[in-house]
């Protein structure tokens, strides 16, 4: 637990789009680079299933480019929380 929720999901919110600014899903909204909370949610809009399910097929068939994740988020390891 953490008193500082919100500092620890913009840290984890921060890393994902650096880490994955070429996947293919991130590269169709012309984040030219950016990587910040803002610029995020102002480019990257909100989807549902049905709207990815092209993409999610993709991956059902053995597609292994980086789609919408360049390495797999296996925690929050490097994130600890502050009140341990």
């Amino acid at each position: 637990m953490t008193s500082s929720a919100d500092t620890v999901q913009a840290n984890v919110l921060a890393v994902i789009p650096s880490r994955n600014a070429k996947i293919e899903y991130l590269m169709l909204y012309n984040l030219d680079g950016a990587t910040d909370r803002e610029t995020f949610k102002s480019k990257i809009p909100m989807v549902t299933y049905k709207d990815l399910q092209p993409l999610i097929q993709c991956i059902v068939n053995d597609d292994r480019s980086p789609i919408y994740i360049k390495t797999l988020v296996h925690g929050l390891i490097d994130f600890p929380c502050d009140d341990e």
